[in-house]
């Protein structure tokens, strides 16, 4: 099933999958001209991480570079921008995790808009992130999970790709 929970957010029994989807995104406030005596915006990031545990990468990004976006405008995050197309973030069969945490953020930004693919690997080099993935899988292979110290190290991941896109 996708991720069709149960009132009290549990899995039914029988589901052998997981899947998270973003269907929409919608800008609200923050883009207007010299916002906070910014440069005008020439784009948005959308960052998605997801933190489940079990797989041989801890954390998972997915993301999406968007151009010429107002204020109220909703995010074209379906394929080939259509808005009838979700954004898959994470997809598990079989063996799913006992922890699941997504973060979504949307960034602001004032420079030339980079890909996003070149964005990751920049993160993914980092050694701050190198040590929060290892604190993550540490946390989350424990006879108890640490599940507080999972979720702040990927909150902490979300503001490394911030600092990186100051």
């Amino acid at each position: 099933c996708g991720l069709c929970l149960h009132p009290h957010g549990v899995l039914p029994p029988d589901a052998d999958a997981v899947r998270v989807k973003i269907n929409t995104v919608q800008v609200m406030q923050g883009l207007e001209p010299g916002f906070l005596g910014l440069a005008p915006a020439k784009g948005v990031y959308l960052v998605t991480s997801v933190v489940d545990g079990i797989s041989e990468q801890p954390v998972t990004f997915n993301g999406q570079v968007h151009e010429r976006v107002k204020n109220g405008d909703v995010l074209p995050i379906g394929t080939e921008g259509g808005r009838d197309q979700p954004l898959n973030v994470y997809l598990k069969e079989g063996g799913l995790p006992s922890i699941l945490g997504m973060s979504v953020v949307v960034f602001r930004s004032n420079e030339n808009l980079r890909q996003f693919g070149g964005l990751i690997a920049e993160v993914t080099a980092d050694k701050r992130y190198e040590q929060l993935t290892s604190i993550i899988a540490t946390a989350a292979k424990a006879a108890v999970p640490a599940y507080g110290i999972i979720f702040q190290a990927a909150n902490e991941i979300i503001g490394l790709v911030g600092s990186l896109l100051k």
